[in-house]
């Protein structure tokens, strides 16, 4: 399993185009072969600041889903979101459980 993580910084102006377009992309890509999940949320203090979490079964359904054009579309919306800033880093992962 691949595991994708980090932040996206935009305009604080353009919060709400920000949360459309997460929307858009995030149905999309819910809909991909090999993608277990796939999360925006919104930053509780910082209105310029979301945070993303992604599942895929591998590396190559992540690769294939980078090349989609609803990725190149959700590109296009973050520059005119004014994006700052991000760091999102992928993880290989062996596994889940429960934390309890």
């Amino acid at each position: 399993m691949i595991v994708v993580a980090g932040t996206v910084v935009i305009d604080a102006d353009r919060h709400e185009a920000m949360v459309d377009a997460a929307n858009l992309v995030s149905a999309a890509t819910r809909q991909e072969d090999g993608c277990l999940s796939y999360e925006f949320f919104a930053d509780l203090t910082d209105r310029s600041r979301f945070h993303v979490f992604e599942e895929w079964e591998s590396l190559e359904a992540l690769e294939a889903h980078l090349r989609t054009d609803h990725i190149r579309t959700f590109g296009a919306s973050l520059r005119e979101c004014g994006i700052k800033g991000s760091e999102i880093y992928r993880y290989a992962a062996t596994g889940k459980t429960a934390v309890s």
